[in-house]
């Protein structure tokens, strides 16, 4: 099943900002009032909205709250009514908020807020007009460690998936991953931060669209926003658009803030850094380094291949050295989960650091490190055959001096006795012989006579010849080993597979010895199931291939070695795979081809996408739901699916290709657990080998 396209779908992971906090009852306040149910929560919107701001009051939810959709009035619903007291969430969340067509202003869970609301959790839908917030509608007060999942659609201004309208106040430690769409001043995280209003360590990962002033953080920011950051979808209709900030009065800073390029859209406020960047955690050790930083990242869990608040996961940089050349940035946990470069050199000793300590897999980090390539010195050993023969010329001592090993050498009618240091013998060389320089060693022999008497020389007779000697050596056919070959009936097309890997395939052996990857060969289930054909001997083999920019840890590993592994891409002999590089259609017709009998695939294509050129066309990269459509064009059924979706930018989807997704996520070649899907983005190399691997997966030979 494909379990994600990273950072491009990102992962629909409900992370909680907080989990439910611990309260010792020394450390309660004194004027503290708890929230227990729904009737509690509406009575406390009910004083509040009669006059009673409730200040210096302590609020505390003790439970999750199910609102059931229930037409909510906001706590606070206009300015003189704005809650003062502190509202602690406590990590527990509150569902099913439902705000629709309301003819008061500033909707949310909170109207108007002037006091701290804090530990929020979230979820539900807002339809209404201006000043929308998944946590408060208006807020001038403190808004701290709180999410918001709410889906809201305002037809005026002022909309965020936090706060509508922010004058003045703070909002920091807080996330938004609903979808959020209106009419002018769009933000993921608020709609306009006004006023010496402060927005820190935040971030969404919600879809953001609208008609003009659009941001993934802030719609409209006249104040400041930092350590922050968007990988979100932004759309906009009209101008004033940006991957983070809308529009500003260029005056307001923009401090240490990142949005994800793959989002086709620019920003000049905030930088922007590619999914590849959010994935390894760069963005993360970027964000940890800003003030007061709760950042971190879990790099292994690539179910949130992006950073969270959470500072016990702290990530921590790694400068791989060459001299002064840096040959490799990484980022680590302190579990050291971090690939080493491959370095080709016979003087690699390892990786020491700055202090010249031996750095290795096993060295905890606890702080970020600059490594530098350890050399060792290596000798040349000349073999000097004194009048005899040997197949080595010269070795390489390692790295303590000595020779891994030592050939042995063949003369007519004499003994070889070993090597030594000079040509009349001396002293004799051994595995445990030291050599401090370069060098050359000599053979020394014992001459045979009538095979019974052994006289010792130091140089042979070069004169003398010996006919059984000059005979040619015969060769050997090596025979490779049968037990993974089987002689087959074209009719059989599945044989027992002992390892089944993602590098497993079945060779071809053609009668005059020419070898062919099986393209559609599957390894599963014990088994390696082959494609009809005119086969007449087939070998199973393990046919991985190895990339310097795909390590263990990349989220699609195990598809890029199953598709490099099937040979289908066509640059298989490269040890470069560029998993995030996007792809045209010659490149996609190459695999169909190999998959599929079909010949036709450009003509068909091209009046499919209606294109006329076809040159044009064979370089046109394919977006994500081209290629779905086409997958499913040739592999799969006919007939109509009214299968439930649950991508959040479903209605972004194209009309063609609505029942080719709802096949594919059925079928798991997609799955729809993530919450967007991007339809119109163009998909990349590491997605296709995902999707090209569930195919064969979960569909051939079923």
């Amino acid at each position: 099943m494909l379990k994600k396209f990273v950072a491009i779908f990102i992962a629909f992971n409900f992370f909680l900002i907080n989990t439910k906090i611990i309260i010792k009852a020394d450390d309660l306040p004194k004027n503290i009032s708890y929230i227990n149910n729904f009737v509690d929560l509406k009575n406390l919107a009910t004083a509040v909205n009669g006059g009673d701001n409730c200040d210096e009051k302590y609020f505390l939810l003790t439970t999750n709250i199910d609102m059931n959709n229930e037409l909510w009035t906001p706590i606070g619903n206009k300015k003189t009514n704005s809650f003062l007291g502190t509202f602690d969430g406590n990590g527990f969340e509150i569902l099913n908020l439902q705000i629709e067509n309301s003819s008061a202003n500033s909707q949310g869970l909170f109207g108007y807020n002037s006091g701290t609301v804090k530990n929020v959790k979230i979820s539900g839908q807002i339809i209404d007009d201006n000043n929308i917030g998944g946590i408060v509608g208006y807020n001038l007060g403190a808004i701290e460690n709180s999410q918001s999942n709410v889906k809201i659609n305002g037809s005026g201004s002022n909309i965020g998936g936090i706060v509508g309208y922010n004058k003045g106040g703070i909002v920091q430690n807080c996330q938004n991953i609903g979808e959020i769409s209106g009419n002018q001043i769009i933000g993921g995280i608020i709609g306009c931060n006004d006023e010496g209003a402060v927005i820190q360590n935040c971030y969404n990962l919600g879809s953001v669209s609208g008609n003009i002033k659009c941001g993934g953080c802030a719609g409209v920011n006249n104040s400041d926003i930092k350590n922050s950051y968007n990988i979100g979808n932004v759309i906009c209709n009209g101008d004033k658009a940006g991957a983070f900030v809308g529009d500003s009065d260029n005056q307001s800073p923009v401090q240490n803030c990142y949005f994800m390029s793959n989002n086709n859209i620019s920003d000049k406020y905030a930088i922007s850094k590619t999914s590849e960047q959010f994935i390894e955690g760069e963005v993360a050790w970027l964000l940890q380094n800003g003030e007061d930083s709760p950042w971190g990242q879990e790099l292994s869990n690539q179910q949130t291949p992006y950073p969270i608040l959470d500072t016990s996961k702290k990530v921590y940089k790694i400068i791989f050295k060459d001299g002064n050349n840096e040959i490799k940035i990484c980022y680590s946990n302190s579990d050291n989960n971090i690939t080493f470069p491959d370095i080709n050199d016979s003087t690699f000793a390892g990786w020491v650091d700055d202090n010249n300590i031996e750095f290795t897999k096993d060295t905890p980090i606890t702080k970020d490190f600059t490594l530098h390539i350890l050399r060792k010195e290596f000798y040349t050993i000349t073999f000097d055959v004194n009048g005899g023969k040997c197949n080595v010329e010269f070795a390489q001592t390692n790295s303590d001096g000595k020779l891994n090993s030592l050939p042995t050498a063949q003369f007519n009618r004499y003994k070889f006795l070993g090597w030594y240091t000079e040509k009349n013998g001396c002293k004799k060389i051994t595995l445990e012989t030291i050599f401090d320089k370069d060098a050359t060693v000599y053979a020394k022999w014992i001459r045979k006579l009538q095979n019974i008497i052994e006289e010792e020389i130091d140089e042979p007779n070069l004169n003398e010849k010996d006919e059984e000697n000059q005979e040619n050596d015969k060769n050997e056919e090596n025979n490779s080993d049968d037990n993974n070959k089987n002689d087959i009936d074209k009719t059989i097309f599945e044989l027992p597979c002992k390892i089944c890997r993602p590098e497993t395939v079945a060779v071809q052996i053609n009668t005059d010895g020419t070898r062919k990857i099986i393209h559609k060969s599957v390894a599963k289930n014990g088994k390696i199931y082959i494609p009809p054909n005119d086969l007449t001997k087939i070998e199973i083999i393990n046919n991985k291939k190895d990339f310097i920019d795909v390590p263990q840890n990349h989220w699609a590993y195990d598809a890029i070695t199953f598709v490099s592994a099937h040979e289908l891409f066509d640059d298989n002999l490269s040890n470069i795979f560029e998993p995030s590089k996007s792809i045209n259609f010659k490149t996609l017709i190459g695999i169909l081809e190999k998959l599929d009998n079909k010949k036709n695939f450009y003509t068909e294509l091209t009046s499919i996408f209606n294109y006329n050129n076809q040159q044009f066309f064979l370089n046109y990269n394919i977006t994500r739901e081209q290629l779905i459509f086409i997958i499913h064009k040739y592999f799969g059924s006919a007939q109509n699916f009214d299968d439930k979706l649950n991508f959040f930018d479903i209605n972004q989807v194209s009309s063609y290709a609505l029942n080719s997704l709802r096949w594919a996520v059925k079928n798991n070649v997609v799955n729809d657990s993530v919450n967007l899907f991007y339809p119109k983005n163009f998909a990349t190399k590491a997605e296709i080998a995902k999707i090209f691997q569930n195919l064969m997966l979960n569909l051939f030979y079923e």
